[in-house]
């Protein structure tokens, strides 16, 4: 049986500098049956003939594509573009400034082979760059969004992103044809810039994601990068991301294939993170619905609040025991 192909979509505006690196990262995947589409967003740099000098030489696997009028237009119009010419079974993000290891398309479409309800995967990144653009503050932040919270190399279920977005990068993301190309791509003008979260939280709702815990991308860290831009939206305006969880909240439920029964519903859309009742592929989804069912909101509430206090009470404990197995390797020592 032959591999399924992978589309992998790059968008680009004004990265001459590091284009080329990317393309050749796509050029040296061990996984073979790929095609690249690369879409300029109206780039006033030499972008476009340093991509067109690729896709002259490998015409088959690389394709570029502008906007009509070659205008800069945004994030959201230019995916699209980019996804209308796709013909992949699955669609895998390379930020034109980003780079991929040798095996990055390998190790997640054998995922996707073991676990056919998987619709999308993600793995660790090695950051690097400029040490001025925040390196050590994203550093800091990275495994408190991603690896820290998940589950490792088994199929999960999260609604999480409704508070937070888990994945720092579109680089990282392999995700099947459907349900991806069934969302909705345009989250109000404000947001643009977390159009990713937007995405993934709607995927969220629609099927299990799969987390490979290795440096599968490096995430290039820059003055001009977006992830440099969304902190200082986050920071400037009172309010912004609280806002936006509450339209993204709605949008979930919307993107929902099935409407869950209302005790599920209560855990789904109220914050409540999936290891509370480890909510996961490995269990029967259907027997937690009908357990749910017999549970009264309130009484699901306490359970909740109680699971969340008895979990918060062994973190402490066990930071508690970390710290006196420390202080007696160091009086061992001495």
């Amino acid at each position: 049986m032959p591999d399924k192909k992978v589309s992998v979509i790059m968008v680009n505006y004004n990265y001459a500098r590091f284009i080329e690196e990317a393309i050749e990262s796509v050029l040296s995947q061990s996984y073979k049956n790929w095609e690249l589409i690369i879409v300029d967003d109206g780039s006033t740099d030499n972008s476009v003939s340093k991509i067109r000098k690729y896709s002259a030489k490998y015409p088959e696997k690389i394709m570029v594509y502008e906007h009509q009028d070659r205008k800069n237009k945004n994030l959201s119009l230019t995916y699209q573009l980019g996804l209308k010419y796709a013909q992949g079974e699955y669609f895998a993000f390379l930020e034109s400034d980003d780079l991929w290891r040798k095996d990055s398309l390998a190790e997640r479409v054998k995922v996707f082979k073991e676990h056919k309800d998987i619709i999308l995967v993600f793995s660790d990144i090695e950051l690097f760059g400029e040490q001025g653009a925040r390196m050590d503050q994203i550093k800091k932040t990275l495994y408190v969004r991603t690896a820290a919270d998940i589950i490792k190399n088994e199929p999960f279920y999260t609604i999480d992103f409704i508070a937070r977005n888990l994945i720092p990068t579109f680089s990282v993301v392999m995700v099947k044809r459907f349900p991806f190309m069934n969302l909705n791509f345009f989250p109000p003008d404000a947001y643009l810039a977390w159009l990713d979260w937007w995405l993934w939280g709607q995927c969220s709702v629609n099927g299990a994601f799969y987390y490979i815990p290795e440096k599968l991308a490096k995430w290039r860290i820059h003055i001009a990068s977006n992830n440099s831009l969304n902190d200082r939206i986050s920071q400037q305006i009172p309010g912004y991301q609280k806002e936006f969880c509450r339209i993204l909240k709605q949008q979930m439920k919307e993107s929902l294939k099935v409407q869950p029964q209302p005790g599920l519903a209560l855990l789904l859309f109220d914050k409540i993170i999936y290891r509370d009742f480890s909510y996961r592929k490995d269990k029967d989804i259907q027997d937690l619905k009908n357990k749910l069912n017999e549970i009264e909101d309130s009484k699901c509430w306490k359970i909740v609040l109680f699971l969340r206090y008895c979990r918060q009470v062994f973190d402490l404990f066990l930071s508690f025991l970390k710290t006196l197995l420390k202080v007696g390797a160091t009086k061992s020592k001495n």
